[in-house]
């Protein structure tokens, strides 16, 4: 742990940056995403939980705390008002101190994701946002792969136990019929971490290029009369595949959604004092 002495403003701020890991949960993320203030709330909580030992934003004054967490003045009275309101600091006024703290950022009995806490110390807002991003897609990646696992488990167990607890566990992961090429198209990513395309591609690509999860692309050649191959077109069909004709190539092809799975060692995970394991709907 390395414990750092700052003077600001007559006072002696100590921080305290320490090499342990920090958990957020994923239900935790998804219902910070799905709302601007909550999610820049949240970071703000991410924060203070990140830069204080006990998680306490001591208020020796507003503007003085705002410069230590380089967020704009105004902007830091809305957040911890609004924190407050929905649950995620508590004011406390004691012996005429001041302070805010900051609530759990994971539950006891949910999925979770492991981080050292040194990574994150500097990070920005917009950098806190787009981690809270990549985390949703990972464990979107990682439940599909879960679905796969527990349907190979169903129809290849080693003993009638284990495919009957498969089926029955397969049962209440899924709302639609299994499928082991079902890809993750953009729109669908978009949706599930309450953001742009280009957040969307963002978010993708840097889980992509950091080698924690593998893309696969598809593209098929689909059978078509070359007389209507006339002009470049591009079309979406019912289930959301992209049709692109060629009028060079006189002939069609269909883009689509990728494939991703894990590559890297997940750092999702039950929390250690978890008492059931929550199964997710795909």
């Amino acid at each position: 742990m390395i414990d750092s002495t700052f003077h600001l403003f007559g006072f002696y701020i100590n921080i305290y940056i320490t090499m342990k890991r920090i958990r957020i949960g994923i239900q935790e993320a998804k219902f910070a995403l799905s709302d601007k203030n909550r999610l820049d709330a949240f970071c703000l909580l991410l924060k203070i939980k990140l830069l204080f030992r006990s998680s306490d934003l001591n208020l020796v004054s507003y503007n003085h705390c705002a410069k230590l967490l380089h967020i704009d003045n105004n902007k830091l009275k809305r957040l911890l008002e609004y924190g407050c309101k929905i649950g995620y600091f508590r004011f406390e006024e004691k012996n005429g101190k001041k302070r805010f703290i900051a609530r759990s950022i994971h539950s006891n009995d949910g999925y979770s994701y492991k981080l050292r806490k040194d990574d994150l110390t500097k990070m920005t807002f917009p950098a806190l946002k787009n981690l809270l991003r990549r985390i949703v897609m990972e464990n979107q990646v990682r439940m599909q792969e879960d679905v796969i696992n527990t349907h190979n488990k169903g129809t290849n167990g080693r003993n009638a136990k284990t495919v009957r607890k498969a089926l029955k566990r397969e049962s209440r992961m899924l709302r639609k019929k299994f499928s082991s090429n079902k890809g993750l198209s953009y729109d669908r990513i978009k949706d599930v971490i309450y953001g742009t395309m280009y957040q969307a591609f963002k978010v993708t690509n840097q889980l992509v290029n950091r080698g924690i999860i593998n893309k696969r692309t598809r593209i098929k050649e689909i059978r078509c009369d070359a007389k209507v191959c006339t002009n470049n077109m591009a079309i979406t069909d019912i289930e959301g595949s992209v049709i692109v004709i060629s009028a060079k190539k006189r002939s069609a092809f269909s883009i689509e959604s990728n494939i991703y799975r894990m590559h890297m060692d997940d750092a999702i995970s039950i929390s250690r004092h978890g008492m059931r394991r929550k199964e997710a709907k795909m």
